[in-house]
């Protein structure tokens, strides 16, 4: 028997605070976030982020992530609704409001962690509540279940929006089964790392160096490209092959999860997985993900430099979040040089472990190079050090040797 899910509107009220007679912290979303009308004419964005549960969430990264979901509706052509979408307005044309209706139902489903999601289950809530009209839920047609599935991965930032099979590789599963067997294989996992053979004694395994990890090291010793992704999942993937490392460009996202775990129905179930990392948890994924950037960019003044003068960019090209410039720049609690693996990364460890393992490996072979290598900043000093020093002294030799052989060349004419 179909199961009623209470309406929108309803589901709304329950989620804000304001409708019970809760205590809401005096600089609430209406206080800081003046993007949005008061509450007594809420916005279709406003109720989009009160249904993901960020109703007390900071100001400038609920705005990015409204602004986000706003620029991939556009790119995936809001009008594809327009067959199914239930008019509540003589307007012929889609609208965006019509969308953040949909979407706003969809983060309901998705925060309220009463069931496994399903996109079945999303079709038939939808019908329910009179947002589309489609005659059964049987009857749903694969374009509409696809962009439901496209929907889900893009408010929870779980698969790409543009041509999020072929790019993620994603293997659907059935309507009617759990969407989270499609995002799984794309999260971290524990046990792929190896140490290499040849492994550089100076370094231990148990710990993650910011002379290896640092952008500027990555871009100039190891010929490394950074690409900037809009996929959680894909944060940190170094593709050796290609020497491309992924990094996400939303960490406005991050910090709003830190607030209110948004998708948490989605992946509470993955930490049961053989290959789940120990320990994860979407909130713990997500703060690991706002250290990373500390780690590779903000930690090392190179690197700072390196994202001001490149990397911010080519970040903005993808989506301009102005927390991933502030994030990037500034060292929340002082420069560290290394980080415990099983502490402070215990999910993405092994990800960052496959890299560090290719840094390790690799070999200067140019004069250019062994400059720009810094890696071990103690070798480095030590070498340049006897370098300059020997070199000088090899130079004065050659002088003293020149001068006595111009001396005994000069004694020897006098004495004739």
């Amino acid at each position: 028997m179909l199961r009623r899910w209470t309406s929108l509107g309803e589901t709304l009220r329950s989620l804000d605070p304001r409708s019970s007679g809760g205590d809401v912290d005096s600089q609430s979303l209406d206080d800081r976030y003046n993007l949005y009308s008061p509450v007594s004419h809420p916005t279709p964005e406003r109720h989009f982020l009160i249904a993901c549960g960020f109703w007390q969430a900071p100001a400038l990264p609920a705005r990015t992530y409204t602004e986000y979901v706003r620029a991939q509706t556009l790119n995936l052509t809001y009008s594809r609704w327009e067959p199914w979408l239930v008019r509540t307005k003589p307007d012929p044309c889609v609208t965006m409001d019509d969308v953040f209706a949909i979407l706003s139902h969809m983060a309901t489903r998705i925060y309220s962690e009463e069931s496994r999601l399903t996109v079945d289950s999303i079709v038939e809530s939808l019908m329910l509540d009179k947002l589309i009209h489609v005659a059964d839920v049987k009857d749903a047609p694969d374009p509409l279940r696809h962009l439901i599935f496209q929907c889900i991965g893009m408010t929870t930032m779980l698969v790409p929006v543009s041509s999020y099979i072929s790019e993620s590789k994603l293997e659907l599963p059935p309507w009617h089964l759990p969407v989270a067997e499609a995002f799984y294989p794309q999260l971290p996992v524990e046990g792929l790392a190896k140490t290499p053979h040849g492994h550089n004694s100076m370094y231990s395994s148990d710990f993650l160096y910011v002379s290896l990890l640092n952008a500027k090291t990555l871009d100039q010793v190891g010929h490394i490209t950074i690409v900037w992704v809009e996929v959680i999942s894909l944060h940190l993937v170094f593709q050796i092959k290609t020497l491309t490392l992924y990094i996400f460009c939303l960490p406005s996202y991050c910090k709003l999860q830190a607030h209110m775990p948004f998708h948490r129905s989605i992946l509470r179930d993955y930490s049961d997985q053989p290959s789940a990392p120990s320990g994860f948890s979407p909130q713990a994924f997500m703060a690991e993900i706002e250290a990373s950037y500390q780690l590779i960019f903000a930690d090392d003044y190179g690197s700072r430099a390196h994202f001001r003068n490149k990397e911010w960019k080519r970040a903005r090209s993808i989506f301009s979040d102005p927390y991933l410039q502030k994030i990037c720049q500034d060292p929340q609690a002082g420069a560290r040089s290394y980080y415990d693996k099983k502490y402070d990364f215990p999910i993405l460890s092994d990800r960052l472990s496959t890299l560090q393992n290719y840094m390790q490996s690799q070999n200067p072979g140019t004069m250019k190079a062994l400059w720009r290598d810094r890696r071990n900043p103690l070798q480095w000093y030590t070498f340049w050090a006897v370098f300059f020093v020997g070199g000088l002294s090899v130079i004065l030799a050659t002088l003293q040797v020149g001068l006595s052989a111009a001396q005994l060349y000069y004694t020897i004419k006098y004495v004739r």
